[in-house]
This record gives C-alpha cells, sequence and structure tokens, in this order.
C-alpha cells in the first residue's frame, strides 16, 4: 500500500472519530459544508431566581432558543433555527440537523433569544403580570445571547471543531423581597406580594440586544402569594424609573396590606438585580435595599446600603 493511500485512510479515520463525538450531527439541506459543524454550549451570566437554582449557570433542560446565525464575509447563508438546551447546557438544534461553517473558510457570527418566543422580528418585549409561577417567571426573563471574546465582547469564529459558548445576559432588572417578621412578632407567612406602579412593556432591537423605551400603563405584578420565605421572592421587569408612589404590597395572611413608597425615585437597570429587604413590625416599617448585579455578588451601589425607614401605610 502507498504510503499516500495510508495518510488517507488515517485522514479518513480521524474525520469518523471526530464526527462521533457528537451524536447524530448531520449539515442543513442546502448549506454549503466545510465538513465542520457549528457546535455550541450554552452559559448564563448571573442567575434567575433568589434562593434556588433555577438557571444558574445554564438554561434549564429541555429550554428552546431561537439561534440566527449569519457569514458576514460570505461562504454560507443560514435559516434560523430552534435549538433545545440539553444535559450540561450543551445546545442542539431541534431535529439535530446541524449548521456547517462556510466552505471558504470564513467565520460565523450569531446572535440568540430566550424564551422562544422572541424572533428577530420582535420589537417589543412584554413581562407577565402574574409570575407567581416558575413558567410564568422564565418567561419574563428576556435574554440575549453571543459569543464573546476574551474581553466580553461580541466576537466572529472561525470554522473550528471546538464546540463555543453561547452567554446569554439577562436584559430586564430583577426586584428581589425578603420579608421579615420584627417587633410584634407579625405573621408573614403565606403573604402576597406585589409590585405597583410599574411599566411591563419595552421596545427591543433582537440583532444587537438593545432596549429602548417603556410602553403601555403601569400597573401590578403579582410576585409571589406564599412570600415570607428564607431567601426571599422575586420578579422581572423592564429598566425603568421608579418613582415615590406605591412600589410594594404585601398583603399579609391576616388580611393586612401594608404598601410601600420609596423615600426618593431611582432607576432600575438592565442586568440588575434590586433586593428589598423588609422587616414587618406591628407598628411599623423598616425597609433597605440594595443593588447588585444580577449574581451573588453586589456592585458598588449595593456596597452602600440605601436604607428607608418610616411609618407604613396600611390599608383594609
Amino acid at each position: 500500500m502507498k504510503t499516500r493511500d495510508i495518510l488517507f485512510i488515517l485522514a479518513a479515520m480521524g474525520v469518523m472519530t471526530a464526527c462521533s463525538n457528537t451524536d447524530d450531527v448531520q449539515p442543513q439541506s442546502g448549506e454549503p459544508q466545510s465538513g465542520t459543524p457549528i457546535l455550541l454550549q450554552s452559559a448564563v451570566d448571573g442567575l434567575t431566581r433568589a434562593g434556588t437554582s433555577i438557571q444558574t449557570n445554564s438554561l434549564l433542560t429541555g429550554e428552546q432558543v431561537n439561534v440566527y446565525i449569519t457569514a458576514p464575509n460570505g461562504g454560507a447563508t443560514y435559516e434560523p433555527k430552534v435549538y433545545k438546551i440539553n444535559t450540561g447546557g450543551e445546545m442542539a438544534p431541534v431535529g439535530n440537523i446541524f449548521p456547517y461553517f462556510p466552505t471558504n473558510g470564513n467565520a460565523i457570527d450569531l446572535y440568540a433569544l430566550y424564551p422562544v418566543a422572541v424572533t428577530k422580528d420582535t420589537r417589543t418585549f412584554e413581562v407577565q403580570s402574574d409570575q407567581d409561577k416558575q413558567a410564568q417567571y422564565k418567561q419574563s426573563d428576556l435574554m440575549y445571547g453571543t459569543i464573546l471574546d476574551g474581553d466580553g465582547n461580541r466576537t466572529t469564529v472561525a470554522p473550528t471543531a471546538t464546540k463555543q459558548v453561547v452567554t446569554f445576559k439577562h436584559k430586564l432588572s430583577k426586584i428581589t423581597v425578603k420579608l421579615t417578621s420584627g417587633k410584634g412578632s407579625p405573621t408573614i407567612k403565606n403573604s402576597e406580594i406585589q409590585l405597583c406602579n410599574v411599566y411591563k412593556r419595552i421596545g427591543f432591537t433582537p440583532s444587537s440586544g438593545a432596549l429602548s423605551g417603556i410602553s403601555g400603563d403601569p400597573g401590578y405584578i403579582k410576585v409571589t402569594s406564599n412570600g415570607g420565605t428564607t431567601a426571599g421572592v422575586s420578579a422581572i421587569i423592564p429598566p425603568q424609573p421608579i418613582s415615590t408612589k406605591y412600589f410594594l404590597k404585601v398583603r399579609l395572611a391576616s388580611g393586612d396590606v401594608i404598601y410601600y413608597s420609596p423615600q426618593q425615585t431611582f432607576d432600575l437597570e438592565s442586568g440588575k438585580e434590586y433586593r428589598f429587604n423588609m422587616t414587618i413590625n406591628q407598628d411599623g416599617l423598616t425597609v433597605n435595599y440594595t443593588v447588585g448585579d444580577w449574581l451573588n455578588t453586589q456592585d458598588d451601589l449595593g456596597n452602600a446600603n440605601n436604607v428607608f425607614t418610616g411609618e407604613p401605610s396600611f390599608s383594609e
């Protein structure tokens, strides 16, 4: 057997071995084939729910995202694809028909959108009015994903057999409320918590992940009907200015209703978490809030530990 024949056989074996590492990788029909499938892995920049493990470092297994791939310098065209999140955050196209890198060796660019109801044609996004359940909460968690370079900037990727990490970022703001029973030991278990006077809709540009103005009428968002948990409960709303109007409403199991109004205005930012610790006394209310990235760490604003104290507003 000639040397070149041996090398050819060894090369073919190498291709077979490489393909066997990914189950049923098939090229997308009608696309130029480089022989290198585009393999993706999901990661989430932060947490999606305080006190639980919902989507901590990757999207939950079974979740779906829309992925849009382009070859900026030509060489291939790609159809939009829905990807499913598998165990460990691995991403696979529904139907398991994988796109391939361009034949001419050019790089690809991509972006991904979550939840799957958000597409390239979406222009506004609206959070759910009732986020008491996990499903509604997740449907309110607008995320935008891209491949990032070492400096955290969006980047293109040349043909490679290495699995690429698509990092999803939370685009909206998270409000976490924790109730504590204070002086007089009022019962806080099974309290209902709502956000008041907040906007639910915001403009969104899918290709860049940019947000624009809020719209619609301000209203209520139900956070939970089971307040009083140790870690607190959360809801997601668009970034927006918060006024000194009623912002939090707590209905205790006793039927008493407490409203909380900030003593100063502040602006909610994209990708930030605002933690409100409410100590409910028999004759008063103390609220402190901290601001941090959508993570378990806090930034300089959080370390400032803004504390508002004062008389609560009770109503029947």
